[in-house]
This record gives C-alpha cells, sequence and structure tokens, in this order.
C-alpha cells in the first residue's frame, strides 16, 4: 500500500514515472519541528554552540543566508571575535569534469585523465584522485560517490567499488580492507540494489 502510493502520487507529477526503472532504493530520515519555521539559535543549555534545526527542502538553497545569520548571532549574541580568513578560495575549480562525445577515455587507460573507473557515470582515475586531495579527508567509498558520482550509475557501484576502494587506499595508505562504504561499521559488500522481484512487483502498479 505504501509503495503504491508513492508511485501513484509521483505521477501526479510526472505522468509517464515508470518505477521498473528503478536502480536502487533508499529512505531519508530528517528532523521536523514543531514549528512554521526553522530554529536558528543559540542553544539555551550550551554557550556559543548554534542549533540550526528543521531545516528541510529548501535547506541547500538557503544554506548562505542560515551561514550569515549564524554568523551575525556569534557575534552580536555570543560575543565572538571572528576574524576574516584572507587565504580562503570560495570560488574553486569543479571536480566533475564535463566529457562530450569526442572523450576518448577508456577502461584501464594508462592516463589517469582518460582511465575510467566509473563506466557508468565516466568518472576517471584523476577526478577520483582529485577529490581525494581537496582538503577535506575522503576516507571512504561514499565520500568519492557525493563529490564524483562514482557508484552512482545504473550497477551501483558493482563494477567500480573495488576500483574505487584501491584508489582511496594507494592516495591515503589505509590499507584496502580498513575503507568503508560510508562509516565506521558500514560495508563494501551489501548493496540495496532492485532485484527482478522487486520490478515485478513494480510494473503491476
Amino acid at each position: 500500500q505504501v509503495m503504491e502510493y508513492i508511485v501513484h502520487t509521483s505521477r501526479e507529477l510526472v505522468p509517464n514515472f515508470d518505477p521498473t526503472q528503478a536502480i536502487t532504493s533508499f529512505t531519508g530520515l530528517r528532523a521536523r519541528v514543531n514549528q512554521d519555521d526553522w530554529i536558528i539559535e543559540e542553544s539555551k543549555n550550551a554557550k556559543g554552540f548554534i542549533n540550526c534545526a528543521g531545516i528541510d527542502s529548501p535547506g541547500l538553497t538557503g544554506s548562505p543566508a542560515v551561514a550569515e545569520f549564524v554568523v551575525d548571532i556569534l557575534v552580536k549574541q555570543c560575543g565572538a571575535n571572528l576574524e576574516k580568513n584572507e587565504t580562503f578560495n570560495p570560488f574553486r575549480p569543479p571536480i566533475i569534469i564535463s566529457k562530450d562525445d569526442n572523450f576518448d577515455g577508456e577502461i584501464d587507460h594508462p592516463d589517469p585523465k582518460k582511465n575510467i573507473i566509473c563506466r557508468c557515470e565516466r568518472v576517471t582515475e584523476a577526478e577520483i584522485v582529485d577529490s581525494i586531495h581537496r582538503g577535506i579527508p575522503v576516507t571512504c567509498v561514499d565520500a568519492v560517490k557525493k563529490r564524483t558520482r562514482a557508484g552512482m550509475g545504473r550497477c551501483q557501484g558493482t563494477f567500480c567499488g573495488d576500483r574505487v576502494v584501491k584508489l582511496i587506499s594507494r592516495e591515503t595508505g589505509i590499507p584496502t580492507k580498513f575503507v568503508q562504504k560510508l562509516t565506521k561499521g558500514s560495508s563494501i559488500l551489501p548493496h540495496k540494489v532492485v532485484t527482478e522481484e522487486n520490478r515485478e512487483f513494480l510494473a503491476k502498479l
């Protein structure tokens, strides 16, 4: 009943929505608050700690304004003495490089810029290595996935997962057996992929 409701509701927005084309499934959880606005304020129990809660759908779009609001709270209410980081560069080149029909990359190419690691999304070794060395530590497969799209394609990392693990290990020195999918305790092995049985069920909806 739940799946039927989701499919029929989706078709109100996208009439030709075909659930049999699904390649994976997941559930997203987010905190909801009992008011009509976001909670952005200093904690009443921990001075200097700013709560940013109840931020749902427009959170990504609103994040720059949220950041400015938090800075204003820190300065005016918490008395923080903030100094501008003159070395910060907000204009950083993208990790993902656009590729047209003339892109001549291939699997196991000796040139990292042409060596395709993720064949579904055409992500190269050079892009993955770049994502690992951008400053924020990248020690798991999903961190690479979120930065490069490697593993987001139809095979859901079946082909590239092991290759990504080896690149993370090579670039960080972490043994391959300790490279996690997401966080400590997560495994590289299980994947929630839509099975043929799932597709038969979805086709009936």
